[in-house]
């Protein structure tokens, strides 16, 4: 049985900037951050010393989980067949975080009530990554 499911998002060299992007946007807290240096035997001087090996980014009651590609390791290539959704209960907050988080990026559907009693919107951030949103319809019970 699973006891949690959180998102982990892979990058290749700019995940510190997306972690900063995310927290900011998205009023997040950084839980943790680890860079490659930090791995027992990492030559701190080495090309990769400054990417982020791993990092914890609380948003509400879930984790996003952030990174670079390893060392050894290319980072996957974005295959488009995976979104991020967020739930908000607060509307007006849903609607920041999202004129946030499309800054440099591409609205693929506006913010708008949706047929099935919700408030519903959908981008790719600057980073190429999907993202949902989804909260009550202003005005629903």
């Amino acid at each position: 049985m699973v006891a949690r499911l959180n998102p982990y998002l892979n990058f290749n060299g700019h995940a510190a900037e997306a972690l900063a992007f995310y927290k900011d946007s998205l009023d997040g807290a950084v839980m943790d951050l680890r860079h490659w240096r930090d791995m027992p035997g990492a030559d701190p001087a080495a090309e990769t010393s400054k990417l982020v090996m791993h990092s914890e980014l609380k948003l509400g009651g879930g984790v996003l989980m952030i990174s670079d590609s390893g060392p050894s390791c290319p980072g996957p290539e974005r295959a488009g067949n995976a979104s991020v959704c967020l739930h908000y209960e607060d509307v007006p907050a849903m609607e920041v975080a999202f004129e946030r988080m499309s800054t440099g990026g591409k609205v693929d559907c506006p913010l708008a009530d949706a047929f099935w009693g919700a408030r519903f919107g959908a981008l790719t951030d600057k980073f190429g990554v999907s993202w949902m949103f989804h909260g009550p319809m202003p005005g629903a019970q």
